[in-house]
């Protein structure tokens, strides 16, 4: 018995001892994109608004490109700020159409990336990924067709951090309004 925990002891001990091969996962870095998708409803009442959070001290800017429209902020170490921003630029005015309203964020540190929208009636939050970690293949969530009062729900936006990129997206279903018919390629 006694021999037993011995081996027991041993084994936990080259356990510690092995390098560890796992890493971090994080959502902070430096440059970052985002956009924001119509919404039915009057947009002149939406907030949008980013929120970002460092662990070092940080300058935040966001800029948008097709304005020239920027902010600045600067963070403490272990602070959280908020960047409002003209939903009149943010929201695209039409469906279906592609339109120049990304904004471009970057900061001196790492920094985590939050974007808010917000009406009289809704809301939505979603974490902002660094531009390092974006890839070329994606699976686009939506609400299904028709959720309620005869407004469609289904909506996708697709921001591309490079001019000239072409984009390719296969339906996995029928869609409303569309005459394309499921597995077509867009």
């Amino acid at each position: 018995m006694r021999y037993k925990h011995y081996g027991i002891s041993v084994l936990l001990l080259l356990a510690g001892l092995l390098p560890c091969t796992l890493s971090a996962q994080t959502s902070a870095g430096r440059d970052f994109w985002v956009m924001f998708v119509e919404n039915k409803g009057d947009q002149t009442q939406d907030v949008l608004f980013l929120q970002a959070s460092a662990a070092s001290a940080s300058t935040v800017t966001v800029t948008h490109p097709a304005t020239n429209w920027n902010a600045s902020k600067s963070l403490g170490a272990g602070s959280i700020d908020t960047i409002v921003l003209p939903n009149s630029i943010a929201i695209p005015s039409t469906s279906g159409t592609v339109a120049n309203n990304a904004f471009h964020v970057t900061a001196t540190d790492d920094v985590n990336l939050y974007a808010y929208w917000c009406d009289l009636a809704s809301a939505g939050v979603t974490m902002v990924v660094p531009t390092q970690f974006l890839d070329t293949q994606y699976i686009a969530q939506t609400w299904p067709g028709e959720v309620s009062r005869n407004l469609s729900g289904a909506e996708v936006g697709i921001l591309s951090t490079q001019d000239n990129t072409v984009i390719t997206m296969t339906l996995p279903v029928s869609v409303t309004g569309r005459t394309e018919p499921a597995g077509s390629t867009l």
